[in-house]
Order: structure tokens, then C-alpha cells, then sequence
């Protein structure tokens, strides 16, 4: 069987703290701030985003017992 592993781009900043308690639906966090940190080597692949654009982000909760 072939192996996916993926490599984080960045880090998402929340006061989410441990996964339980998260929210799993956007509609559950309604008026939570956050931000998507894009560390600077990949930056230029957000050259063409503007304002209105969309775009998906894929996360997976680290915490220090996943390490």
C-alpha cells in the first residue's frame, strides 16, 4: 500500500487549546477569531489570493502527546 505524509505549510492560531471542546463545524465557532499562519517559504503560492477569494484549509490537531 502506497504512504501519504503530509508536511504542515503552516500553523493555525486559535484559543482552542486541546481538541476536546473544538468545534468540528465553522456554525459551532460563529464569532471566534483565528489565523492561518503560512510559513514565509510558501508564501508566494498565495501570490494571487485577493480579497473574496476562497480557498480550503486541511488541519490536524498537534498536541504534545501526538508528537
Amino acid at each position: 500500500m502506497n504512504e501519504i505524509t503530509y508536511k504542515p505549510i503552516g500553523v493555525i492560531h486559535s484559543p482552542f487549546k486541546e481538541p476536546r471542546g473544538t468545534p468540528i463545524q465553522t456554525t459551532a465557532a460563529e464569532g471566534t477569531d483565528g489565523v492561518v499562519e503560512l510559513f514565509p517559504k510558501y508564501a508566494e503560492g498565495l501570490k494571487d489570493i485577493e480579497g473574496g477569494d476562497s480557498f480550503m484549509v486541511s488541519a490536524t490537531a498537534i498536541t504534545p502527546a501526538t508528537l
